[in-house]
């Protein structure tokens, strides 16, 4: 029975309907903009959490995400005010930010002292948009917010399970939505918390649309301001920000026209989210109808005070581009402005990831053997790729996530033998069986007990080779080995399934050689370096891996390159394109182990002899810059780091097996010149780059709008992981529990964790990672740089609204300048 206020209400909904329904569905899509697609596990790549926000102003949406997420997208102000006093922010650097961010807000100071003194006494409580769980929560004392985001939590995670549970989630084939309407007739879950059972909050609810549930749902609570019921939004998706990061990496793979085994959309959990919260309105009605009224009277007014000082812009802002400026000042000053020419005279070229920890490598490697040059390219070199393994049902995305496969290539046992073939297939079927026999009721008690004491030799193997690390001889890591298995480029096709002929072949591998800045003189050998880490026990193994291969090893690309550059018949087809390579240049695979910082020869038994003396010293070499990279290594990031990097490696309690990408800050697109002899302390993503020799400055669009994005994802995953941990990390790898074998909870329970884990970016003691967005250093004209920027909408958004900055080294002046939003460019000095 419903009172004389409540039925003016409803009549008041009715009468609003019309109102609020025009809006709601760009409502909803601006809400989901707080979440980005997350990777499983077993390929994860490092994700840009801000990416659908990439529009709008980096300080707009970093400020306005602060009041929903509840926690500050920059850093403390004593973070910034100690790196102040350290020297890491100039005085000048501070000045110059407050005077570009006083034309948005006059708020601030314009004196630097008052900024200084403002900031060491500024206690300012931050706003916080509030759902009606948290309001509750914290007038109440009860813990209802977690305990509705667990409830949609179960649903998601039971919904995208695949086929890891024995007992399935009954209504997966339909939307999630409609199969959590049908789940929830028999779930009696939330009454234990003291709320009406659910059926009786969803009679109310007549759609099953998602836009159309959540229209309803705001009638109901009688809420019709466009901005509040964004707010409101964009608190419960943060809410469940984990599972939403999942239902988006299933949205984008149908994007890219992958097939997926589930139909999820984030509306579909969103509006469950927003369920749960009506329901809670709708059993508190009777019993607390003024605490209601009094949360919903302070979210619309939260609404209006926020729309009316959205242009006031935090300190912290101030201290965050200051600190980037700092850092732009060191990095100019130390990059070589002279026009050096390169040393073509020499035995071995090797092409390294742009990874940052090839950074440090490829600058031993040259200071101990100048006989040696080093070239960096994007990791998965051009090849964009499916790569189906024999024994796996479906084939592997070897290329930036951002990319579609253009071509597929399978493994095949090496000579073609049939019986290694089916002994795969056959040892893979097993080991799937008995991991699904231990999950079942019964068979799970006794799966230790009978089948335990076959897990005793392999974990003393593991434990010994643990303990005496050290003693492990240079041998191939057994996940880059090949002795049976390889990849066959004979059987590359087209997306049609069409073969990949020998013309089509010799254009493609012409075109990555001259992205690559290899048109002439080629060495001898030519060594095409993957990067990939081998850990023990590490679920976040696969974030160590090479995220322009999609979160997997870079091995299998430079063994592909290097079939493809050494087959004859390419060889002949790229004369056609004016590529000549001499008969004695031999291309050679290698990965480098990102945690030993060993350089490993794949397949090196079949080389030729005739290489054979400049491979042996090639290897000399290079064993003598991985002990200088490893010593140097230990101190680049903390000093908590074990000396041995062997024992992390093979460790299976080690959280910290290596540092990973933490440091990352820019992103150099130059002759090696520029940067050769340069220590940029492993922080700096190299890419070998000539636009005197890019005719069309076609590889420097691609540059732009590929390698410049995924460095982009890379470093806001970073940011947003050293800034916010508590909402875009991890958490603790102590208390990862797996779930659906392709993400973590931190403990038995709740949101999803995505992002870093804490100890990617912490040593214990404070944060190895400096936060700063990337600045992107490339030598190239200015009117090049401004006609990609007009032609590419992702790039000239990241540009302009600040996601990075774009700084230009300009050959004819030998001077660096970084660009503002809208095209000025200024020149970088003290």
């Amino acid at each position: 029975m419903f009172d004389v206020k409540t039925e003016k209400s409803e009549m008041k909904h009715k009468s609003n309907s019309k109102k609020i329904w025009k809006p709601m569905q760009n409502t909803l899509d601006d809400a989901l903009k707080v979440s980005s697609p997350s990777w499983p596990l077993q390929n994860t790549v490092a994700v840009n959490p801000f990416w659908f926000r990439r529009s709008e102003k980096f300080e707009d949406v970093v400020v306005g995400l602060s009041k929903v997420i509840h926690h500050g997208v920059y850093m403390p102000l004593d973070y910034y005010a100690d790196r102040y006093s350290k020297g890491d922010i100039s005085e000048n650097a501070v000045r110059s930010s407050l005077e570009r961010l006083r034309k948005k807000d006059t708020h601030l100071p314009e004196d630097l002292e008052e900024f200084l003194t403002r900031s060491h006494h500024d206690a300012i409580s931050r706003q916080k948009f509030q759902s009606l769980s948290d309001f509750l929560d914290e007038r109440m004392g009860i813990s209802v917010s977690k305990t509705l985001s667990n409830e949609t939590a179960k649903y998601a995670a039971a919904y995208l399970d695949s086929k890891q549970a024995l007992a399935g989630f009954p209504w997966r084939d339909q939307g999630f939505l409609a199969g959590w309407f049908e789940a929830s007739k028999y779930d009696q879950s939330i009454q234990v918390q003291g709320l009406k059972p659910l059926n009786q909050s969803l009679v109310k609810i007549s759609s099953r649309k998602a836009a159309d549930v959540i229209k309803e749902i705001f009638e109901h609570l009688d809420i019709s301001d466009a901005h509040c019921q964004l707010l409101l939004l964009q608190r419960l998706a943060v809410s469940v920000l984990g599972w939403m990061s999942q239902f988006r990496y299933v949205e984008w793979q149908k994007g890219l026209g992958y097939a997926t085994n589930s139909g999820a959309e984030a509306a579909d959990l969103l509006a469950v989210r927003l369920i749960y919260e009506f329901a809670l309105y709708d059993s508190y009605k009777s019993v607390a109808g003024d605490a209601l009224e009094r949360w919903k009277s302070q979210a619309l007014n939260f609404s209006s005070d926020l729309m009316s000082t959205a242009s006031h812009v935090p300190l912290e802002i101030v201290w965050q581009n200051a600190f980037e400026e700092s850092y732009q000042i060191r990095l100019a000053r130390s990059i070589n402005t002279t026009n050096e020419v390169a040393n073509n005279s020499v035995d071995a070229q090797i092409a390294f990831c742009i990874d940052v920890r090839s950074e440090m490598i490829r600058r031993n490697i040259e200071a101990a053997d100048p006989r040696i040059s080093t070239i960096g390219f994007a990791g998965f070199f051009g090849i964009a790729m499916d790569y189906k393994k024999i024994d796996e049902h479906e084939a592997g995305h070897r290329c930036p996530v951002l990319l579609t496969p253009a071509v597929t290539v399978h493994e095949s046992a090496k000579g073609n033998r049939v019986g290694d073939i089916s002994s795969k297939v056959t040892r893979k079927l097993t080991l799937s069986y008995f991991k699904a026999l231990r999950k079942a009721p019964m068979s799970s008690f006794a799966y230790v007990e009978m089948l335990g004491i076959l897990a005793l030799r392999p974990m003393l193997s593991k434990t010994w080779r643990s303990v005496f690390g050290s003693m492990s001889s240079f041998k191939v890591p057994g996940r880059f080995r090949s002795e049976k298995y390889v990849p066959d480029i004979s059987s590359c096709s087209v997306a049609d399934g069409a073969p990949l002929g020998v013309a089509e072949r010799s254009t493609r591998a012409a075109g990555i050689l001259k992205h690559m800045g290899l048109r002439s003189g080629f060495a001898p050998v030519v060594v095409i370096a993957g990067h990939g880490s081998h850990t023990t026990n590490n679920a976040f193994g696969s974030a160590l891996d090479c995220g322009a291969c999609g979160g997997h090893a870079g091995d299998i690309n430079a063994r592909v390159l290097v079939d493809l550059l050494n087959d004859q018949s390419v060889r002949s087809g790229l004369k056609e394109h004016g590529i000549n390579l001499p008969d004695e240049t031999l291309f050679v695979a290698a990965v480098h182990e990102t945690v030993t910082d060993e350089v490993y020869f794949l397949d090196s038994d079949s080389l030729p002899t005739r290489h054979q003396a400049i491979i042996r010293r090639l290897k000399s070499s290079l064993r003598a810059a991985s002990d200088s990279t490893r010593l140097e290594r230990q101190t680049s990031r903390s000093r908590f780091m074990i000396s041995n990097p062997r024992e992390r490696s093979l460790n299976w309690s080690e959280v910290r097996p290596e540092w990973g990408l933490a440091g990352n800050a820019c992103f150099v697109v130059a002759p090696r010149s520029r940067t050769k002899g340069v220590n940029l302390g492993s922080r700096s993503f190299l890419h070998d780059y000539d636009y005197s020799k890019d005719d069309g400055y076609q590889t420097l669009e691609l540059i732009m709008t590929a390698p410049m994005v995924v460095t982009n994802w890379i470093n806001l995953q970073y940011f947003a992981s050293t800034v916010a941990p508590e909402i875009y990390g991890a958490g603790n790898k102590v208390i990862h529990n797996l779930v659906n074998e392709s993400g973590v909870l931190e403990g038995n329970g709740g949101d999803l964790r995505v992002g870093l884990p804490l100890q990617s970016v912490h040593d214990g003691s404070q944060f190895v990672h400096e936060p700063l967005r990337l600045s992107v250093v490339i030598e190239a004209p200015r009117e090049a740089l401004e006609a990609i920027i007009a032609k590419h909408t992702t790039v000239r958004e990241l540009v302009d609204n600040e996601w990075l900055y774009l700084m230009q080294i300009n050959r004819e002046e030998n001077t660096i300048y970084v660009r503002r939003p809208g095209g000025e460019y200024v020149m970088v000095t003290e």
